[in-house]
């Protein structure tokens, strides 16, 4: 599994959770899937939704300013996010500590993320 597909898989669910509705102006053209914790930064939140927020083009070009991370903290599971962050540095850690192999992890977020999309009806 590529990681473009799940990257896929998870703007689309992203979406779907924020019901195609960006969280801070309440828009509902343009929306784009922002990670919380950059995609970069922590394996294990790649393709967690609880790293997504649902933003409008706007929202999204200003979200990694002072005063929109102020005003997106409330909206997610910040205690979760910086957890895990900490928890976790490398994802040799992460898949070590959940007893899982690195395919095998990424079918699961597959499934997790598609049955997300379908909840709403949507094509994966």
């Amino acid at each position: 599994m590529k990681n473009a597909y799940l990257d896929h898989l998870w703007s689309k669910a992203v979406k779907v959770k924020w019901n195609h509705c960006c969280a801070l102006c309440f828009k509902t053209d343009g929306i784009e899937s922002h990670h919380i914790v950059h995609r970069r930064k922590s394996w294990p939140l790649r393709w967690d939704v609880e790293n997504g927020i649902a933003l409008c083009q706007m929202c999204h070009t200003l979200a990694d300013t002072i005063n929109y991370i102020d005003r997106i903290r409330p909206l997610v599971a910040w205690d979760y996010l910086g957890d895990m962050q900490t928890m976790y540095k490398l994802k040799y850690d992460f898949l070590l500590d959940k007893s899982i192999g690195e395919e095998e992890y990424r079918k699961m977020k597959s499934e997790e993320l598609r049955n997300i999309i379908k909840s709403e009806g949507g094509n994966v």
